[in-house]
Protein backbone atom coordinates (compact mmCIF):
# COMPACT_ATOMS: atom_id res chain seq x y z
CA UNK A 1 0.00 0.00 0.00
CA UNK A 2 1.78 3.81 -1.04
CA UNK A 3 1.47 5.77 2.33
CA UNK A 4 0.97 9.69 0.69
CA UNK A 5 1.60 13.30 2.60
CA UNK A 6 -0.20 15.70 0.71
CA UNK A 7 0.42 19.35 1.00
CA UNK A 8 -2.45 21.79 2.81
CA UNK A 9 -2.56 23.53 -0.97
CA UNK A 10 -3.49 20.71 -2.78
CA UNK A 11 -5.95 18.93 -0.54
CA UNK A 12 -7.43 22.75 -0.34
CA UNK A 13 -7.77 22.53 -3.81
CA UNK A 14 -9.15 18.91 -4.02
CA UNK A 15 -11.94 20.26 -2.33
CA UNK A 16 -12.85 22.95 -4.47
CA UNK A 17 -13.40 20.78 -7.60
CA UNK A 18 -13.60 23.27 -9.81
CA UNK A 19 -11.75 20.78 -12.46
CA UNK A 20 -12.66 16.72 -11.68
CA UNK A 21 -9.94 15.97 -14.06
CA UNK A 22 -7.85 18.40 -12.20
CA UNK A 23 -4.45 16.32 -10.11
CA UNK A 24 -5.62 17.23 -6.32
CA UNK A 25 -8.86 16.25 -7.19
CA UNK A 26 -7.87 13.17 -8.71
CA UNK A 27 -5.42 12.41 -5.52
CA UNK A 28 -8.28 13.08 -3.14
CA UNK A 29 -10.67 10.25 -5.36
CA UNK A 30 -8.08 8.03 -5.65
CA UNK A 31 -7.61 8.49 -1.30
CA UNK A 32 -11.84 8.23 -1.08
CA UNK A 33 -11.44 4.87 -2.74
CA UNK A 34 -8.31 3.25 -0.65
CA UNK A 35 -5.90 3.32 -3.41
CA UNK A 36 -3.07 5.10 -1.02
CA UNK A 37 -2.81 5.46 2.71
CA UNK A 38 -2.89 9.61 3.33
CA UNK A 39 -0.70 10.74 6.18
CA UNK A 40 -1.43 14.08 7.99
CA UNK A 41 0.48 16.11 10.49
CA UNK A 42 -1.64 18.47 12.82
CA UNK A 43 0.65 21.31 11.22
CA UNK A 44 -0.97 20.48 8.09
CA UNK A 45 -4.47 20.22 9.22
CA UNK A 46 -4.05 23.68 10.86
CA UNK A 47 -2.81 25.21 7.40
CA UNK A 48 -5.99 23.43 5.65
CA UNK A 49 -8.36 24.78 8.30
CA UNK A 50 -6.34 28.24 7.83
CA UNK A 51 -6.50 27.64 4.30
CA UNK A 52 -10.46 27.01 4.59
CA UNK A 53 -10.89 30.38 6.01
CA UNK A 54 -9.80 32.50 3.45
CA UNK A 55 -12.62 33.93 1.16
CA UNK A 56 -12.06 31.97 -1.53
CA UNK A 57 -12.86 28.94 -0.14
CA UNK A 58 -15.54 30.19 2.06
CA UNK A 59 -17.21 31.34 -1.41
CA UNK A 60 -16.71 27.50 -2.62
CA UNK A 61 -17.18 25.55 0.12
CA UNK A 62 -20.58 24.75 2.32
CA UNK A 63 -19.81 23.68 5.69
Amino acid sequence: MITAVLDANVLASSFVRSNPAAAPVLLLDAWRARSYTLVVSEHILTELRHTFEDRYFRRRLTP
